[in-house]
């Protein structure tokens, strides 16, 4: 007797046969030994000579009566092919062969694509990844576990393989329902080839990932889903004891928990064992619960298949039990495997529908199914054409028949078409008409969405998914058709029709979910319905609700997983829409999403927080509450999107600023930069509302602006308050309440105002100053990671402008101290002025260049102290400054209470500081409010800034913010609205830059008498042509040309705001001018009226 290896080297002995007759006996006695060896163990061919074997599959290829494969059974000849192309060296033979088998994965019959499916899963799996692939594979997956050709292994080697499992199972588990479907039945069909294995492979369900999955298919909202992973559950409880008792507590709960362990247990009851101590447990269990009835029987298709008598005489002891669900579960589970007899159960489940008294029903959902339920059991009437076409469809697949079985999904296509069309026609107030509805329903449920084939078959004819466009357009008007009729929120306590209306709901539920696999339709096709629904479920009060919850839910997560929407527009957007006690649970529950579920349970502990802190005085609730702030933003997920990230770092600034403010004892030791940086968070929420709900399509309803501008608001009176030592604050904490409340989710809205509330009845006054500086935050991503640059560590962000970003900074040696020497220090910052007239590398090159000039300042005391400039540091050059202490003059005015003495006082230093940088042939260049700086006269140059000075008369105004300052003018080097024309036009630029810092003095002087900006507009380029034109030197002349007092500043500033630079003043004349005007003006009323600055031409 010849042994396998003998007649495996056939193959390689076709070269020396010369006869036709002898080469075809050779080559198939060696593909039949090849057959049988690949049924035994993987890599039947490994040891033989790979280039002989090539020369014989050679020779074969190009002789067709070698070439026929049609005496061998499909599935070997296929498998055999497989094993061929794998061990022959690369070439055009093995890509013939490949081509081969990539064709029959495709066309061949069911148990040729198992064989081949699980061949190349284990050696190339990157062949499963096509769309038409995963399509066959659904359909084999749905088929009943008596069907032939096992699935087991393939199922297994799909889960066992990292790769594998993550494009199958892992990332599956949380996606659309027909993918969450196929990764259940996977568990279940893998389950039961461990067991076949006699418990190897057991291991697998213990891996982290493959748990995770488990676990969350288990615990899906949908049965679709659940059942298969409860299933699975059960029968891998024989191989691992740990599931058994996880069973086994379960069993003791309520609720879902305890019909999913219902599920497990009876899956488990097909072999035996432990298991069978379950059942007592499970009759009364579901005595108790008619849900657990259902489970059970949803459970027992393993158990039917191997043990029929036993199953059908469980299923007749429970469906009674479980009343018209478990009728349906039946039906359903005698349809899945096959027409299973079950005689005892089919008798007893017509003898309960007979019992009902129907006649009192005033419920033509119901009556409508339990009629269907009765005709299948008793095997009346037939199938509807649907499901005929659905059925042959499969058939067709599974013979092989692709052409056949293409042309019986288009007859379901058209089908689906008439049942849309019957729909979108039935009436509400015609009983018949509703009853139709609900076998019509369905037969959609079951056929379309319960079941891939349709889509699968439709995939399978041009095998990438094109052909799923056929779907979608009936698939489309039946959403329509659906959310029409369940557009409107019900409020009524009881409902009549209701289990019509559950199953309208819940087919839209599956529709929206991505079920039947209908190709998407396009960006955003599921925004009208997350549109509709979300309107619904404000106002839903009915037995519904959570119904209507259900789909707002899996439209969200459609829309989230075509990347449509995003997290954080559902949470922006949600929180704010619906009332402001909502905890979001029903959307805890059915999200899919796990971002979703993280973000809504970090939300809902938030809540909690803040309800706890209701009393502005418990400072340690309010502390929580703040924690609780920062982890809703850290639950966020991180890198996700743009959008995603601003919201985290607005929630984590807005965390940041409330902490602080929870810490102060009293006003003034609230850090300045702390409402700053609140007010900057509650401006970027607002802007992300804002989107979101444009996203979506609800009203904003309110003025986006409002909650910044509150803050704003609020941050200037508790200024006030503090420099006049007394002063409420409690109508400003009540306009940023009333702002951000229906814009802002109403946890974070409320948490804001209870700390804002708690600063404003802080007394003004501390002995526990806090630091002004929280290290670290806010700093740009360029800085290493050390933070420091040039021999500077930085410590936090001041602010940006003037072609450069500035920080607060102390020396690298000195930043383990607690309280370092600062310093202010300037980076360039390439922006879009600069960028309109150079390069970047020439705005750097400049920066170096100009910044030297610096060394030529002398010190001064309205200038702000030069430190260093190193020219070499990396990654960008620095330049430092004294940190000077107070508030910017900018500040200054927004808060109000100057008179024409002070005023006088701030402009005659401005011009002091710039006649002594002119004087040194270095120019500022950047004269603007934000860059003076009030500081107490005497004050100590290092001293913590003070915006609760006594008095603007006792401080000096300082310059700051020498960015820009050199000798010579650059395009674009200057603020828009207080540069002057030659800065914004190329080639105007004269030899010197002095007179622009003349003309910006100018329009600073205006603002400063009139706190009023001189030049202003709705945007740039009106701004700017303002400057061009000499529209600043007629405003000044038009508002100060009638009032003696103001006269003649008024034609000073004339002078310095001519647009011909050459006439303008130079600073020593202009502060001589300032000094001459001063008796008139210091007895004018500040600011100068409104009325008297005019209006525009």
């Amino acid at each position: 007797m010849r042994s396998a290896g003998n007649d495996l080297a056939a193959l390689l002995d076709l070269a020396a046969a010369t006869a036709g007759d002898e080469r075809r006996r050779l080559w198939r006695r060696g593909l039949a030994a090849l057959a049988a060896a690949a049924e035994i163990g993987p890599a039947p061919l490994e040891g033989l000579d790979p280039a002989q074997l090539l020369g014989s599959v050679r020779l074969v290829l190009a002789d067709p009566e070698l070439d026929d494969w049609s005496w061998m059974s499909p599935s070997h000849a296929a498998r055999v092919q497989v094993e061929l192309a794998q061990a022959v060296p690369p070439g055009s033979e093995r890509r013939e062969l490949g081509r081969r088998v990539i064709r029959m994965l495709r066309e061949g019959d069911r148990q040729t694509f198992l064989v081949l499916a699980t061949a190349l899963a284990l050696s190339s799996p990157r062949a499963l990844d096509p769309a038409a692939v995963r399509a066959r594979l659904e359909v084999v997956l749905a088929a009943p576990l008596s069907a032939p050709g096992g699935v087991g292994a393939l199922a297994l080697a799909l889960i066992a393989r990292p790769e594998l499992s993550g494009r199958w199972l892992l990332t599956p588990s949380t996606g659309s329902l027909p993918e969450r479907r196929l990764a259940a039945r996977l568990l279940a069909h893998a389950a039961r080839e461990v067991m076949e294995r006699g418990g190897d492979g057991a291991e697998l369900f213990g891996l982290a990932d493959v748990a995770s999955a488990h676990r969350r298919l288990l615990t899906d909202r949908e049965a679709l889903v659940w059942r298969f992973a409860a299933v699975a559950r059960g029968i891998i409880a024989h191989a691992r004891s740990e599931i058994a008792a996880e069973i086994d507590h379960e069993l003791q709960l309520g609720g879902d928990a305890v019909r999913r362990a219902a599920t497990s247990a009876a899956a488990a009851l097909e072999r035996g064992g432990m298991a069978l101590r379950w059942q007592p447990l499970l009759a009364a269990r579901s005595r108790r619960d008619p849900g657990v009835a259902r489970a059970v029987l949803q459970g027992l298709a393993g158990l039917a298949a191997t043990q029929p008598a036993a199953a059908d005489a469980l299923a007749a002891a429970t469906v009674p039990l479980g009343g018209l669900d478990a009728v349906e579960a039946l039906v359903d589970l005698v349809r899945e495997e096959g027409d299973l007899p079950l005689p005892r159960a089919r008798a007893a489940a017509i003898a309960w529908l007979d019992a009902q008294d129907r006649g009192r029903e005033l419920d033509d959902g119901l009556v409508a199914l339990a009629l269907a339920l009765r005709a299948e059991l008793a095997g009346q009437g037939a199938p509807g054409a649907l499901a005929s076409a659905v059925r042959a469809t499969r058939d067709e697949l599974d013979g092989g028949h692709l052409a056949a079985a293409v042309g019986h999904a288009r007859t379901g296509l058209d089908e689906l078409a008439a049942i849309v069309d019957w729909l979108e026609r039935a009436s509400e107030d015609d009983p018949l008409d509703r009853r139709h509805t609900q076998r019509a329903l369905r037969e959609l449920e079951r056929e379309l969405l319960a079941d891939g084939t349709l889509a699968a078959a439709l995939t399978l004819a041009d095998g990438d998914g094109a052909g799923l466009g056929g779907l979608t357009a009936p698939t489309a008007r039946l959403e329509r058709t659906l959310l029409a009729r369940e557009a409107s929120p019900e409020t009524a306590g009881a409902l009549p029709n209701f289990r019509l209306r559950l199953t309208r709901l819940r087919v839209l539920v599956r529709l929206l979910d991505g079920a039947g696999g209908a190709a998407a339709p396009g960006p955003g096709a599921r925004l009208p319905a997350l549109q509709v629904l979300v309107q619904r479920a404000r106002d839903d009060q009915s037995p519904l609700r959570r119904a209507v919850w259900a789909a707002m839910t899996r439209t969200w997560d459609a829309l989230l997983r075509d990347d449509d929407l995003e997290v954080s527009d559902l949470l922006l957007a949600l929180t704010s829409w619906f009332d402001p006690g909502e905890d979001f649970a029903i959307v805890r529950e059915a999200t899919m999403v796990p971002a979703v579920e993280l973000a809504l349970d970090a939300y809902q502990q938030l809540m909690g927080a803040t309800w706890a802190a209701a009393d502005p005085d418990d400072t340690t609730a309010l502390a929580r509450a703040c924690e609780r702030l920062a982890d809703l933003g850290k639950a966020l997920p991180r890198a996700a999107s743009p959008r995603v990230e601003a919201l985290r770092d607005a929630i984590a600034a807005a965390a940041r600023a409330v902490a602080v403010m929870v810490r102060a004892s009293g006003r003034a030791a609230v850090p300045p930069a702390s409402l700053d940086e609140l007010t900057r968070a509650v401006g970027a929420l607002s802007a992300g509302a804002g989107g979101a709900r444009r996203r979506i399509g609800l009203p904003i309803g309110a003025d986006l602006a409002a909650p910044a501008e509150a803050m704003t608001n609020l941050r200037l009176a508790l200024e006030r308050s503090i420099r006049a030592g007394a002063g409420a604050i409690d109508d400003e904490v009540a306009a940023g309440r009333d702002a951000l409340r229906g814009i802002l989710p109403p946890a974070i809205t409320d948490l804001v105002i209870t700390v804002l509330t708690r600063v404003a009845r802080l007394p003004v006054e501390t002995d526990n100053l806090l630091p002004l500086i929280v290290r670290g935050v806010g700093l740009p991503s360029w800085l290493p990671m050390s933070r420091s640059v040039g021999g500077f560590h930085l410590l936090a962000p001041i602010g940006t402008g003037g072609g450069g970003s500035v920080f607060v900074a102390c020396r690298s040696d000195d930043r383990t101290r607690a309280q370092p020497e600062t310093f202010a220090l300037k980076v360039p910052d390439y922006g879009g002025t600069a960028a309109g007239t150079m390069s970047e590398r020439e705005f750097e090159a400049l920066f170096r260049q100009e910044a030297g000039a610096l060394l030529a300042l002398p010190p001064h005391r309205n200038l702000a102290g030069f430190i260093t400039f190193d020219a070499g540091a990396r990654p960008k050059p620095i330049l430092v400054m004294e940190l000077v202490p107070g508030p910017t003059l900018e500040r200054l005015l927004d808060r109000g209470g100057l008179d024409m003495s002070a005023a006088l006082t701030i402009l005659d230093g401005l011009a002091a500081g710039l006649s002594a940088m002119h004087g040194a042939r270095v120019a500022h260049l950047d004269i603007k409010p934000q860059n003076v700086i009030l500081r107490e006269a005497g004050g100590e140059p290092h001293a913590p800034p003070d915006l609760a000075a006594p008095g603007p008369a006792a401080a000096v105004p300082v310059l700051v913010d020498f960015g820009l300052a050199g000798r010579q003018l650059r395009p674009g080097c200057g603020s828009p609205h207080y540069g002057a024309p030659e800065v914004w036009q190329p080639g105007r630029q004269p030899g010197e830059p002095f007179p622009s810092d003349v003309y910006a003095l100018s329009c600073v002087a205006f603002e400063v008498v009139t706190n009023t900006v001189l030049v202003d507009g709705p945007n740039l380029n009106n701004v700017l042509r303002q400057h061009y034109d000499g529209h600043a030197a007629r405003r000044v002349r038009r508002a100060f040309g009638t009032d003696p007092a103001l006269a003649g500043l008024g034609e000073l500033l004339v002078a310095g705001l001519a647009v011909d630079p050459h006439k303008r003043p130079s600073i020593d004349r202009f502060r001589a001018g300032l000094a001459a005007v001063a008796p008139d003006v210091r007895h004018a009323r500040w600011p100068a009226s409104a009325d008297a600055v005019g209006r525009l031409p």
